[in-house]
């Protein structure tokens, strides 16, 4: 059966990107102190080819990137940290197609490969080690043209366009402290706080065309229990819970979300099998909506992915089970690509 192709919605794109780049790094220990220090120079050449819109989106650019760390050790149990780093953000590879994908009739999104350029991120951070069981960090994190995406509501229409962007700005300040803890030979414990401010602002181009300034106040807490169930420790249950109080993704704030799971594993023949389970979401109370509200704005996103599972394993190693096969990392362009797995 033949079908007839709707070319006003239909598009070939092509992409190209090359990136050439060169390190150095620089290493010293001296009785009490350590320096780390390195460079990374990048050149960029992308072209970008909308054959639907007779679109060329070239870019060219050189990237400086200094990574430098001190390290002090004040004694035996206490270590002090200062580090900087730049560091870039390309635009991933489908915010640079210019279709639209139609989520319904009233919900479009779509790339902006005009506008969209590289975010470049300036980190300071004062670390402190205590024993090797507390760990505290001080930053303050700033990037210019950060990616994100920006919803816009047609209130004559009743359409949600959501499009890539680069903000002005955003910023953070942030003080995070983890402990590691064994309460019992049987229990070990892992706390993570964090408590922060954000600020962003952008162009509101098809609103009030006028800069909007967002920010909010947070607090974050994160906790892991591992228990030993058997003598024997091959019977283990792990206990998890996280809760956000509220936090900025472009111009939509995400409020009062907790996560939280019990897993139990079970090892067996000499670790050769492992049998798991596990239920995630306790209190159903993972999905929150996003809300953007500014000047004529006012929308709320829920998704409702599954959440709330039971899931059980079984895995048996067969013949050398003992080797070590580690998997390789996710590459950058894999994770621009948005198909990178993410374990939550």
């Amino acid at each position: 059966m033949g079908s007839n192709i709707n070319t006003s919605l239909s598009d070939n794109y092509f992409y190209d990107e090359l990136i050439y780049a060169a390190y150095a790094q620089l290493e010293r220990e001296w009785t009490k102190w350590s320096f780390t220090g390195g460079l990374r120079l990048e050149q960029t050449d992308v072209v970008g080819d909308s054959e639907s819109l007779g679109l060329v989106n070239s870019q060219n650019y050189l990237g400086f990137f200094p990574n430098v760390s001190i390290n002090h050790s004040l004694n035996d149990s206490n270590d002090l940290s200062l580090s900087y780093k730049r560091s870039i953000e390309r635009p991933r590879y489908g915010d640079l197609n210019p279709f639209n994908n139609f989520i319904n009739d009233n919900n479009i999104e779509s790339g902006n490969p005009p506008n969209l350029q590289p975010a470049f991120t300036n980190k300071v951070t004062l670390g402190w080690t205590h024993d090797y069981e507390l760990f505290v960090d001080a930053y303050y994190i700033y990037t210019k043209g950060i990616l994100d995406n920006l919803p816009f509501q047609n209130n004559n229409t009743n359409v949600l366009t959501t499009q890539s962007a680069n903000l002005n700005y955003e910023f953070q300040y942030s003080i995070d402290a983890t402990l590691i803890k064994y309460p019992t030979e049987k229990w070990t414990s892992l706390t993570s706080v964090s408590a922060f401010y954000m600020e962003n602002e952008f162009k509101a181009l098809q609103s009030v065309n006028e800069n909007q300034r967002l920010n909010t106040t947070g607090f974050f807490i994160q906790t892991q229990n591992l228990f030993e169930l058997s003598k024997d420790g091959t019977l283990n249950m792990l206990v998890e819970a996280d809760y956000i109080t509220s936090i900025l993704f472009g111009s939509y704030n995400y409020e009062n979300m907790l996560s939280s799971s019990i897993g139990f594993s079970k090892r067996l023949w000499n670790d050769r099998a492992i049998i798991t389970a596990k239920y995630s979401d306790i209190f159903l109370s993972q999905n929150q909506p996003f809300v953007s509200r500014y000047a004529n704005q006012d929308n709320r996103v829920l998704t409702i992915p599954e959440t709330q599972l039971f899931t059980i394993g079984f895995t048996y190693k067969f013949g050398n089970f003992r080797l070590d096969n580690r998997e390789p990392e996710a590459s950058e362009e894999l994770e621009r690509t948005g198909k990178k797995t993410k374990g939550l």
